[in-house]
């Protein structure tokens, strides 16, 4: 019986020390990299020089280059007659071993632009274990349908944190679209942490008006002409960077998209 009781309380002992290090590992700080970036459609990655063959290595180069862990893409298009009727964000997410989502802001055929889908979209070292896409209302002013994204990302340290993406219009309503997304309980009513980016099509100050309408949740903590990065207090932010990412090609020097990525560490 001494015996018996001897071994329970070694195996309690040994049990409760392999609990404590696993709240250790599942509660200790994680540094991760985020971007944001609007790939202009992948237009960059149709050289003509080689009748409009569609190639990827512009963009594989690109990421490889800042190796973020999650990037938000905005103006993605997939299977269009001039991608070649394929889908570049798989072909990145296979490219760099990641997980994708595609978020549809509308079909090209409603628009009477051709064949293919046009959204945002989502790129992750981390499990999506969670994510919804809706379309945004069309404000007076605005001009093309808009949507937004959340997803749900399973850290290796255990955290969960909600990604939000999204691409306001071009031509106006951009306040009247991000109170909608900031409005939403069931994107903003959580304890997770958040991380919100994209291309907003206005100013700082815009967006700092709009974000005040909701009691300041949210914070600019990069900023880069009209694409941003948007956080919660709960995370400490590292220094921002930008990328318009130039390359060289048959003697000429362009840069793949008319928007740089912006980019930055995050610890959570």
């Amino acid at each position: 019986m001494l015996a018996t009781n001897r071994a329970g309380r070694i195996a309690l002992a040994l049990l409760l020390a392999l609990s404590a290090q696993w709240l250790s590992w599942t509660t200790d700080a994680q540094t991760i990299r985020v971007m944001t970036y609007n790939v202009k459609s992948f237009e960059g990655a149709v050289e003509t020089t080689l009748g409009h063959k569609y190639v990827m290595k512009p963009f594989f180069d690109a990421f490889d280059k800042v190796s973020p862990d999650i990037c938000v893409i905005n103006e993605l298009e997939v299977y269009t007659d001039a991608l070649g009727d394929r889908n570049p964000l798989a072909e990145l997410a296979g490219h760099l071993g990641m997980h994708y989502y595609f978020c549809k802001s509308y079909d090209r055929s409603e628009l009477n632009r051709g064949a293919g889908l046009y959204g945002n979209g989502i790129l992750s070292r981390y499990p999506i274990i969670r994510m919804d896409c809706r379309r945004l209302s069309m404000p007076t002013g605005s001009s093309d349908p808009r949507s937004v994204f959340w997803a749900d990302l399973l850290l290796p340290n255990g955290n969960v944190i909600r990604v939000v993406g999204t691409h306001l219009d071009h031509t106006g309503g951009q306040v009247e679209q991000l109170s909608e997304i900031l409005k939403r309980s069931e994107v903003f009513e959580t304890n997770r942490p958040i991380i919100m980016m994209g291309d907003f099509n206005t100013d700082p100050g815009t967006v700092s008006y709009a974000l005040g309408l909701f009691g300041n949740k949210l914070a600019i903590t990069a900023n880069h002409w009209v694409d941003y990065i948007l956080t919660t207090p709960d995370i400490k932010c590292g220094s921002p960077k930008v990328d318009p990412f130039r390359i060289n090609h048959e003697g000429a020097s362009y840069d793949i998209s008319d928007h740089a990525s912006v980019y930055m560490d995050l610890t959570l």
